[in-house]
């Protein structure tokens, strides 16, 4: 769980070592904060939420943000001293899917157990709800009574069309929300929160949009 995350003494050395150090920011990895308290002459710290204005209360899962992709990739382009037009043109095809879903499925309502995708169905136009169950799940606290009933009451009748899951870290009343979905015809779509080794980061991206499409047309 990327949230509970604590690192080790090769981290350690790692980030002690890197002449380019790349922070979330946003509250979502304060670990590096302790690192980095004291940074050796020459070193360059990038963090994403300051390049994209955004702060400490804000949704953190800011590389599922398909606005931020152009001013990320130049901001760490000009740390890098490096052009970005490759990178860039590797994420056309990104926001050509968000503009084709956006426009076949604005307006949809859906649902997820945490916020983990929350700032590309937003990009997508998705109607989004429970949003105050989402938000005790990811801060690791039990979501209200009330909250929680009305998650599976919109479940159990399909108000939703589909729930969205942090692959991650499944348990508890977010596991029993996926339950439900399921056994009530609900599509269910699992989306990792940090990426996973065998994809790099477009084409993690992409499978994440082909999933949420799939989904949608079938819901």
């Amino acid at each position: 769980d990327p949230h509970s995350f604590e690192p080790g003494p090769a981290l350690g050395r790692a980030l002690a070592e890197a002449q380019l150090v790349i922070q979330n920011g946003a509250g979502y990895d304060p670990w590096l904060d302790r690192l980095l308290r004291q940074p050796r002459p020459g070193q360059q710290i990038l963090v994403i939420a300051n390049v994209l204005g955004r702060k400490l209360g804000d949704n953190p899962h800011l590389w599922y943000d398909p606005a931020g992709l152009e001013p990320v990739t130049r901001a760490i382009a000009r740390a890098l001293d490096a052009t970005p037009d490759a990178v860039l043109d590797r994420f056309q095809p990104i926001l050509a899917r968000v503009a084709t879903l956006r426009a076949a499925h604005a307006g949809t309502p859906v649902a997820a157990t945490e916020p983990v995708y929350t700032l590309m169905t937003g990009a997508i136009g998705l109607d989004m709800h429970h949003t105050r169950f989402q938000l005790a799940i990811m801060n690791g606290t039990e979501p209200r009574i009330s909250d929680t009933a009305a998650l599976e009451s919109d479940l159990r009748h399909r108000r939703v069309r589909l729930l969205i899951t942090n692959s991650q870290t499944a348990g508890g009343v977010a596991l029993r929300a996926a339950t439900i979905a399921r056994q009530s015809g609900v599509a269910v779509v699992p989306i990792s929160e940090s990426m996973p080794a065998a994809l790099d980061y477009q084409a993690w991206l992409m499978s994440s949009l082909d999933a949420l499409q799939a989904a949608l047309e079938n819901a």
